[in-house]
């Protein structure tokens, strides 16, 4: 029992290091609702946000020599945000910014915490206060090459970062393409639709989620087949000295099933536990669940058989 809910434990924690971030992604692109995202010059006035050509980056105190690895994203002067993108922060005061969740939980954060960053433009160090906490999204762009950004931090409007330094705008947005491009007088770029962001998140996800799947699967039917190989010779014994079929079957349900239905029980805990510290989504634990209701059904399925061949 000790060994196979290590064993589960282990490969959740391997799930959780290396599907996190893109479970949190997809987590995050299903509970929003505007239909794409595009570049522009400037500011559409609803659900934008500026993106710096200069690294900008936040650390956990002024004397740190590493930064937290999050994309930057800033909010424009006038903008409307609205609940149409998941991850969107309310107003946000000049030194004031908002951290993703698996942030603040990383890096035991909490809202009224400072964060430092040194100005690009003046060259002082300034404290930020976290004054949001954002639903857990590891990124922006899914389909941007080389980010693995852990998180997200998002700026309140700062007029001397946008009137001296290069940047564009991303806007998430209903409106179609033409009627953008004629109320903004400008010519968006860089479209990605958010059906195909999910269809992209889906898709990178699969070969993982399919083989701890399988993973798990294996290592349930192997923990049946040892169990039942301990326990085989006795029941066979009682079989041939006519012990109640009912009574020899309830009993051996319950030796196997003792051993491995708790250990899925702590493996399932465990992981959504070590998940929530790393930064727990919603799609983690929707994952965990199917992986324990597998894992449950093959030992289900695997003790069946085994039962039957013990009566031939």
């Amino acid at each position: 029992m000790l060994l196979f809910s290590l064993s589960l434990i282990l490969i959740g924690i391997l799930a959780i290091l290396s599907i996190g971030n893109k479970l949190a992604q997809l987590s995050s692109l299903l509970r929003s609702d505007y239909e794409y995202s595009a570049t522009m010059r400037d500011s559409t006035l609803q659900d934008d946000y500026y993106q710096f050509e200069a690294g900008i980056s936040y650390s956990i105190s002024s004397e740190s020599q590493s930064s937290i690895n999050a994309e930057i994203l800033m909010q424009t002067g006038d903008s409307l945000y609205t609940t149409s993108v998941n991850w969107n922060a309310g107003r946000l005061s000049k030194y004031g910014i908002a951290i993703s969740d698996g942030l603040a939980r990383r890096y035991r954060l909490k809202q009224g915490d400072f964060l430092y960053s040194k100005h690009i433009v003046d060259g002082a160090m300034h404290e930020y206060i976290i004054e949001q906490i954002l639903p857990e999204v590891s990124n922006t762009r899914s389909f941007a090459r080389n980010n693995f950004s852990e998180g997200l931090i998002i700026m309140g409007y700062d007029e001397q970062y946008a009137e001296n330094i290069i940047h564009t705008s991303r806007v998430y947005t209903k409106t179609s393409i033409d009627q953008l491009s004629s109320s903004a007088s400008d010519v968006p770029t860089n479209i990605v639709y958010r059906t195909d962001e999910i269809f992209a998140a889906v898709w990178a996800l699969a070969p993982f989620m399919l083989s701890y799947l399988v993973l798990s699967m294996v290592v349930s039917y192997v923990v049946v087949y040892f169990s039942n190989k301990e326990i085989q010779h006795n029941m066979r014994r009682l079989i041939i000295l006519g012990f109640n079929k009912k009574d020899l079957n309830n009993s051996y349900y319950s030796s196997i099933y003792s051993a491995c239905l708790p250990a899925i029980a702590a493996a399932f805990l465990l992981s959504v536990i070590v998940a929530f510290f790393l930064g727990f989504s919603s799609m983690e634990g929707v994952y965990f669940l199917i992986v324990a209701v597998v894992e449950a059904t093959t030992v289900f399925i695997a003790l069946n058989g085994y039962r039957k061949r013990l009566w031939r």
